[in-house]
């Protein structure tokens, strides 16, 4: 991801915003075993992945 001050991965230019009770993301989770793109990614954004069952 590209800010002021150079590039960066995307998880830490995350982590340098400022989070408050009106933002949408928790610290980040371990994916469980096994999970797809979209599971990592809730994992990663501090969510669970709904069940698609």
């Amino acid at each position: 991801m590209h800010v002021p001050w150079g590039e960066v991965p995307g998880r830490a230019a995350l982590s340098a915003t400022r989070r408050d009770a009106d933002t949408p993301f928790a610290t980040a989770l371990t994916a469980p075993e096994g999970a797809d793109s979209y599971g990592q990614l809730a994992a990663w954004l501090g969510r669970d992945s709904l069940s698609r069952a």
